[in-house]
């Protein structure tokens, strides 16, 4: 508008014209400053003049997509930045993490083995001191029956090896007439092996007197299993790991007192 126009009054003000798609929130594109800087030291942003819906789509970014560029950003970064030290860390952490994951299994295994022979020793120790046998007449089952029909499958279904089970020891058990008695010889010499002592005291203390003050007679079965089992060794040595073996003798004893 000039001096006349405003004089006169006859100067009618024209709508403000929209601003263009390229011009917003304060952004102006390259082309539209040309005329306040040189060319060669603009430091404006360029800014494409696109579609309406596009340059939306452009600011409308939400915070999760803020957020994940961010972290994408710094993983590169930090993939990038990543020197010999994070690496020797990694080297010197990793073996130490794997073996003690590898225990866990192997301990949680090992407890699932004890358990299983324990529960074994306790139903042959129970089917051994009955007085007779409701599916095989009316004689009570051998050692060799109790180690192959009442054990065996128990042991079976937990995925152990039955074969592997080694003769027990025979504990210090002395008869209720005062006699000691050994591991009955078809239960040893049966698969899986085990040491059945039938009409033997059951509360006798460590020097062979009776707990309670009178004898309790019953029935006793011991198991025994080589469990094996591997976890990874660091040394200061080449190879550095190395794979070390450990065998434990579980032992699982169970006894029944015998019911006329």
């Amino acid at each position: 508008m000039n001096l006349l126009d405003r004089l006169s009054g006859t100067h009618t003000p024209s709508a403000k014209a929209a601003p263009s798609a390229g011009v917003m929130a304060g952004l102006k594109p390259c082309a539209a400053q040309k005329h306040k800087l040189p060319s060669a030291s603009s430091n404006c942003r360029s800014l494409p003049l696109v579609g309406m819906t596009s340059f939306n789509n452009a600011v409308g970014m939400t915070s999760v997509d803020l957020v994940g560029q961010v972290v994408r950003r710094g993983l590169r970064r930090g993939w990038r930045e990543c020197g010999a030290a994070e690496i020797a860390e990694a080297a010197f952490v990793f073996p130490l993490l794997f073996m003690f994951i590898f225990g866990i299994l192997q301990f949680g295994r090992m407890y699932l083995v004890y358990s299983t022979i324990q529960r074994a020793a306790m139903e042959g120790a129970r089917a051994a001191a009955g007085s007779t046998c409701a599916t095989c007449g009316t004689a009570p089952l051998t050692a060799a029956q109790v180690a192959t029909t009442v054990v065996g499958p128990i042991l079976q279904n937990a995925h152990i090896d039955q074969t592997l089970l080694t003769v027990p020891a025979t504990p210090s058990r002395n008869s209720c007439t005062g006699a000691a008695v050994a591991c009955d010889a078809l239960g040893t010499g049966a698969t899986p092996k085990i040491c059945v002592q039938r009409n033997v005291v059951l509360n006798l203390d460590s020097g062979g007197l009776p707990t309670s003050g009178s004898s309790v007679c019953g029935t006793s079965v011991r198991l025994v299993y080589p469990y094996n089992f591997s976890l990874p060794s660091v040394s200061t040595v080449a190879p550095y790991v190395s794979r070390q073996t450990y065998a434990l003798n579980l032992k699982a004893q169970a006894q029944v007192k015998e019911e006329n």
